[in-house]
Order: C-alpha cells, then sequence, then structure tokens
C-alpha cells in the first residue's frame, strides 16, 4: 500500500491525526485529519524530522492515537524518546517509510531556479537508481545522488526504520556508508592551537538565535537550563564566550541522545557545523566504550 491507502486505513481504525507532509516541492509538515488524507505525500525533499512535534507541550495528550510519519534517522528519535517517557507508546502510531535520502534543495535551485516559480502540479521528483530526477515545465533534469544528497544522508547508517507499526514500500538495502567519523577524524588530526581556532571562527558566528534547539526533537525540556536567570548558566548577551557555553552545554546535553537527524544544522542561519559538533561528542562516548548505546536498535511492530 501507498501512503494515502495507509493513512485511510489508519483513520479507519480510530487514528485522529497524521503528522506527515504535504506537497511536490514546497513541501511542509501537515497535521492531517480524515478529510486531509489525499495531501500526504513523500518524497525527496521531505526534510524535516517530523517526530519534533510530538514533545510539543500537552499535544499528544488532546489526541486518543495520532499517526506520525518517519525516515529511518526520525524513527531513532521514537525510541530515545519512548525510553525516557516522554510519551505513551499506546498513543503513537509509526508510520515507517524506507528512505533512499533527502536533497539539498539550493542544488536543485541553482539548476532550475527558485520552487515558488511553479505551479506544485507541474512538479516530479523522484529517485531513479542514483540519479535524482526532477521534472518542471516540461522539462526533465538529472543529478547524481552523490551531489545532490546531504551531507548526513551520505553516512546514514539506518535508511531502514527502526520502529515502526505499518511499513510504507519496501526495506532498503543496507547501503555501504562512509565512516562515520571522518570529518572528526580530521579535525582530531589538527593541532589544538588550530583546532581551538576553528570553533572559535565558527562560535563567533553564531546569532544566537536557538533555531538549532528550538528545531532539536530532543531538546523538548519545558524550562531550558539555558534560559534560567537563577542560576545562570548561560548569559544573554551574544558573545563569543557566551556562544561556547550554549553551543557546549547543548552538545553534552544530546551527548548520547543525539540521533543525528541534522535539523540543527539544516536551520543555522550562519550555517554552524552543529553535525560536527555533536558527532564529535559521539565519538568521544564511542571511544570510552560506550558504543553499543549508539548503534541503532533495529525493532518492529
Amino acid at each position: 500500500m501507498d501512503l494515502v491507502e495507509v493513512a485511510k486505513k489508519l483513520f479507519d481504525e480510530g487514528v485522529e491525526v497524521i503528522i506527515g507532509y504535504q506537497g511536490n516541492f514546497n513541501v511542509k509538515p501537515i497535521f492531517a485529519k480524515a478529510n486531509e488524507v489525499d495531501k500526504l505525500t513523500f518524497n525527496p525533499l521531505c526534510i524535516y524530522n517530523l517526530t519534533n512535534y510530538l514533545t510539543m507541550e500537552g499535544f499528544v495528550d488532546k489526541v486518543d492515537k495520532i499517526g506520525v510519519v518517519v525516515k529511518g534517522c526520525d524513527s531513532k528519535t521514537i525510541l530515545q524518546l519512548l525510553d525516557e517517557n516522554a510519551f505513551s507508546r499506546d498513543k503513537i502510531v509509526v508510520i515507517g517509510i524506507p528512505c533512499n535520502g533527502v536533497i539539498d534543495v539550493n542544488k536543485i535551485v541553482e539548476e532550475i531556479g527558485e520552487f515558488r516559480e511553479f505551479k506544485d502540479n507541474e512538479f516530479k521528483i523522484k529517485w531513479e537508481g542514483d540519479e535524482l530526477v526532477v521534472e518542471v515545465n516540461g522539462k526533465s533534469y538529472k543529478f547524481p545522488k552523490d551531489k545532490i544528497l546531504l551531507e548526513k544522508c551520505k553516512v546514514c547508517e539506518t535508511p531502514n526504520p527502526v520502529v515502526y507499526d505499518v511499513l510504507v514500500g519496501n526495506l532498503i538495502q543496507q547501503p555501504h556508508r562512509k565512516e562515520e567519523f571522518k570529518a572528526v577524524k580530521e579535525i582530531e588530526s589538527l593541532s589544538l592551537e588550530q583546532r581551538w581556532e576553528f570553533w572559535i571562527k565558527e562560535f563567533e558566528k553564531c546569532i544566537r538565535c536557538y533555531a538549532c534547539r528550538n528545531v532539536c526533537p530532543l531538546c523538548y525540556c519545558e524550562s531550558c537550563v539555558l534560559e534560567r536567570l537563577e542560576p545562570e548558566f548561560v548569559r544573554r548577551a551574544v558573545r563569543l564566550d557566551e556562544n561556547i557555553a550554549y553551543h557546549l552545554i547543548r552538545a553534552y546535553h544530546l551527548a548520547n541522545r543525539c540521533v543525528g537527524c541534522g535539523e540543527c544544522e539544516r536551520v543555522c542561519p550562519v550555517n554552524l557545523p552543529l553535525s560536527l559538533l555533536n558527532k564529535k561528542v559521539a565519538k568521544e562516548v564511542k571511544d570510552l566504550g560506550f558504543s553499543e548505546f549508539l548503534k541503532p536498535i533495529e525493532v518492529g511492530r
């Protein structure tokens, strides 16, 4: 069954709302009710980690049963949230979709122009082997997969959901991925002074907009320690020392919890390498002998 057929069946079984994606090129989240089921879609532009909505204050408590569409990396968030008792498993129906990777929208825009110039029904996008095929206004464009994928997808170890109640599509054969900590090791190969200079240069750019924290599905505390005035761990001033404190506290908070969905880096307006920072902490945890906690748990329901 395709996504719409699965969703119709779930609505018949008592699901009240499904958090999914809508649109062909202007893809955005949708809280679909039964009468909106035909709007649900999935394609290589479905970037967002929708599990972030599951921890909105009081949202899950307002419905008896809610569905959520997840890719492989997103599904790891479900496991972590369940482990932290963020919500009751009985209330969530996980709709898993095997994913060949999501793409860097900017690289398509460079070739075919801004998406807002096209009508939604004039735009089609799909994977064909190792190429991404985009059809718009009667023209066809092809992009090599390794040129168009987001960086996180090039090292993804979980193209298939690791937990799901219903699966849409066929499982993907596990691809051979590049060594996950390659970028971290490149930084580690630099001298202490060079590493310090690298991170100082990056943290100086931070404007403390908190977009990284707000989009993170595992930053869901009702009262963030980084906003407390008593005790005041991080001041409100946007300056280098406070920026360093903010990012290091967040990175340690995510130690052994970050699922590598890359949302923090995607939304950063100044392009901070936040995934690199999180992977550095993950590597430290692994080097300390806790690697078993970093491996995806293959679970299906």
